[in-house]
């Protein structure tokens, strides 16, 4: 009969530990918009170089966290075990390959951050890691276990392979991202160490409870620091806009003045083209090869009797009919054109170009593309209906410097 309540006990306490878990699939930072970014492949080189720049003072500090648990932890058992994960974290015999100094080697060489100690941490990642170390010194070792076995090293791997799928699509190489195959390889045996200290707490009065409440801090802190990160993302992405435009240039980076003028008719700088039959769409987008920031021209050219997309996007258009002759669909509304007319597209609303006639239809978009292109999530292979037509956007140039 012992053994029976025995096993009873150790199924009841599986079953709530996978509860645990499934709360921890279903929480809100999967849905985080800086991992969707990673996801859908619109973080540039200079956005992970931000991110990771602050992701660094969590990194540095982590062991300072598992300390705070072990310093707090009675049993000497579960002290030695954590002693483990403290020396694999610390790289073993061999302290130039602790995790802390894998990623300084990432963040220098693939990165491209020169002086780590330069890095201008922001106010909310100081809030971020010390609210963590504030749970894991001053919490109870329930609370600490709770939040550090499935509240942390048991979404790591997960995580990290958010992060480095962004990060390849960004231009990174597969041998660069060490830091990253080795914590989604061995994290979870360390998740497993900080589980079997969580279960050794069953015993006490309202246990799922307590873990499921400490779990969800630091879900919830983590979830907000990468929202804080994206956010503050999109602003850094306009602080070079807003220097432009607020301070006349200095001789020195005027810009080339020999490349001013082009001809309407300039043919070969693709950005966009699709052609689906089924749906008559046929067309192609071609950007004029001037150096702009907000402004983006475009000459797009309809071929008879076929249309463009029927889509929306961040930026505002102004198109100029240089020739042919069809219609504008704007939220269902039908406008005629012909050349010389001039059409307003405003943000975000529907619309659509047909040719109606024999003839090429070919029109000039101004869009003001350079400044919405600086939120992750408004650019060319998002709005876009065929993304593999999309030759040549932002990030894809941004990749190719960067390699």
């Amino acid at each position: 009969m012992l053994a029976l309540n025995e096993q009873r006990s150790k199924n009841i306490l599986a079953a709530q530990i996978d509860e645990l878990k499934n709360f921890c699939s279903k929480h809100a930072i999967w849905r985080n918009p800086l991992l969707m970014a990673c996801e859908k492949g619109t973080l540039s080189f200079s956005d992970f170089q931000f991110i990771f720049s602050q992701y660094y003072l969590y990194c540095k500090n982590f062991t300072r966290f598992i300390a705070g648990l072990m310093a707090n932890c009675e049993n000497d058992f579960y002290r030695s075990k954590l002693s483990e994960n403290l020396w694999e974290e610390g790289g073993g015999a061999d302290i130039e390959q602790r995790h802390a100094e894998i990623f300084r080697y990432f963040l220098m060489t693939h990165l491209k951050i020169d002086s780590l100690e330069e890095i201008n941490f922001e106010t909310y990642t100081k809030e971020f890691v010390n609210h963590y170390l504030d749970i894991c010194l001053r919490y109870k070792p329930l609370e600490v276990s709770a939040a550090l076995s499935l509240g942390t090293e048991g979404i790591v791997s997960q995580l990290y392979q958010f992060f480095r799928k962004g990060l390849i699509q960004a231009g990174l190489k597969e041998e660069t991202l060490k830091f990253f195959d080795i914590h989604i390889a061995c994290d979870d045996d360390h998740a497993l160490t900080l589980e079997e200290i969580l279960a050794s707490y069953s015993h006490e009065q309202n246990w799922f409870e307590r873990s499921k409440s400490a779990i969800a801090r630091v879900l919830d802190l983590r979830d907000k620091f990468l929202s804080q990160l994206y956010h503050n993302l999109k602003l850094k992405s306009l602080d070079k806009l807003i220097l432009r435009a607020s301070h006349l240039p200095e001789k020195n980076i005027m810009p080339n003045l020999e490349n001013l003028k082009n001809n309407i008719n300039f043919s070969g700088n693709q950005l966009y083209q699709n052609k689906d039959v089924g749906n008559n769409i046929n067309f192609n987008v071609e950007r004029l090869p001037f150096n702009t920031e907000i402004l983006d021209p475009r000459l797009v050219l309809i071929p008879a009797y076929c249309t463009n997309e029927y889509h929306s996007h961040a930026h505002e258009t102004v198109f100029l009919i240089l020739a042919g002759h069809g219609e504008v669909i704007i939220e269902n509304n039908v406008f005629p054109i012909k050349s010389s007319d001039i059409v307003y597209v405003p943000r975000w609303l529907q619309h659509q170009t047909r040719n109606t006639g024999e003839d090429e239809l070919r029109f000039f978009a101004i869009t003001d593309y350079g400044f919405t292109k600086c939120f992750p999530e408004n650019n060319e292979s998002i709005y876009r209906q065929n993304k593999a037509g999309v030759i040549k956007n932002v990030h894809q140039r941004e990749k190719e410097n960067a390699a």
